[in-house]
């Protein structure tokens, strides 16, 4: 595994951010999307960053004892090295010990890996949003992990 550390993004961070969002998401998130996100009280977003570039990076909201998983993506020549997974390692954790007791997230149906990796990592599919996705209104699958037990 590629040795990196998780720390909060920086606005100086956007510029890469970006380049992993238009890459990874369709539609991409805007830059104005990201500074709210930054600026927003209940918002909390992480990179993973190797010392040299951005590898990835997660954004979620956290409210009471609820967290909502908005953003996770990693860079494509970085994919299959881990990151993800320690990424979500991260969000649990973070979210156990400020007293979350669950995370949710909307994944696209066709997103198997992505589904594949939230499954590991204790998350269930709980739901689907019919034609979640405005840009090809695919169907959004919505999982949750509880966090009622010592975290992964």
């Amino acid at each position: 595994m590629k040795e990196f550390v998780i720390r909060p993004m920086l606005c100086e961070d956007l510029v890469e951010v970006l380049a992993i969002e238009r890459c990874t998401h369709s539609p991409a998130w805007s830059r104005q999307n990201f500074v709210s996100e930054l600026r927003n009280a209940c918002a909390y977003a992480f990179v993973a960053h190797d010392g040299q570039r951005l590898l990835g990076y997660l954004a979620f909201w956290m409210i009471c004892d609820e967290v909502h998983l908005l953003n996770l993506a990693i860079h494509p020549d970085f994919r299959g090295c881990g990151i993800g997974g320690r990424l979500m390692r991260f969000l649990i954790h973070f979210s156990h010990d400020h007293g979350a007791k669950w995370i949710g997230l909307e994944v696209r149906r066709s997103n198997h890996k992505a589904r594949a990796m939230y499954c590991q990592y204790g998350f269930r599919e709980k739901d689907v949003r019919q034609a979640y996705y405005q840009n090809n209104r695919e169907d959004g699958i919505v999982m949750e992990c509880r966090l009622d037990r010592e975290p992964i």
